[in-house]
């Protein structure tokens, strides 16, 4: 009696394990090509397994799964659409159901990026002050600068991308030492279409720029009050730089 007891109780484990099993990324695959037409290919998050909540209000069980897929733009030739978001699903007695897909954001792939000559034909316009507008308060020299050896280009859509720029310039650091930087900055272009040259929306604002990490610190020196040098901004406005 005791040994058919045993075996029930392993058997109701094995079926409670069973039909409760999270969907496998095989069948969030499926199940996302079936609602999402037209995809070319799905990769799932590597470091985010998955995860099961329970919603606190309708004590409802869910399961949500990292993924992003890849599909043509209808509007763009040759241009590949990447969405990256989350799946969800919902259980339904012994079962898990699709619920939805959350879309966190989009890339762009297969838009020619941007060159050195491209970013220099831009720097002429939108000049230091859109360049370096991140921390251009104790910047006190003008900024000698390069497109990073590996700039990580990111579209964010065809008419704006991100990448990395090395520059080097000199900061007030306090009252009296200024040192000299390489700061890597992460700027964002802008421009009106597809087709156009980065330069047609610098009449308002074509480059937003933020920095990407601490600065290398490749020198210092004093000076009798930091507060009495031209910071970069006045340096533009004397046609010192650009």
């Amino acid at each position: 009696m005791l040994k058919h007891a045993a075996w029930g109780l392993v058997l109701m484990t094995l079926t409670f394990g069973t039909a409760f099993a999270e969907p496998s990324d095989a069948q969030v695959e499926k199940d996302l090509r079936s609602h999402m037409q037209g995809i070319i290919s799905v990769e799932f998050n590597k470091t985010n397994s998955g995860a099961t909540k329970v919603d606190p209000i309708s004590r409802q069980k869910e399961y949500y799964r990292s993924v992003s897929y890849v599909f043509p733009s209808d509007k763009d030739p040759g241009v590949n659409i990447e969405v990256m978001g989350e799946v969800k699903y919902l259980q339904k007695g012994a079962a898990w159901v699709w619920d939805s897909f959350a879309n966190y954001g989009n890339r762009y792939h297969g838009i020619p990026d941007p060159t050195e000559a491209d970013l220099r034909a831009l720097y002429e316009v939108a000049g230091a002050l859109q360049f370096f507008q991140a921390g251009i308060s104790t910047t006190v020299s003008p900024v000698t600068w390069t497109m990073a050896a590996d700039p990580k280009f990111e579209w964010h859509k065809p008419t704006s991308v991100s990448l990395d720029i090395v520059a080097e310039l000199e900061k007030a650091v306090n009252a009296t030492t200024v040192e000299r930087h390489k700061q890597v900055f992460r700027i964002r272009l802008y421009r009106n279409s597809m087709t156009d040259p980065w330069t047609t929306r610098c009449a308002n604002m074509c480059v937003a720029s933020s920095l990407r990490g601490p600065p290398e610190v490749l020198g210092s020196r004093t000076v009798e009050n930091t507060a009495k040098l031209k910071t970069l901004t006045v340096l533009i406005a004397e046609g010192v730089t650009r």
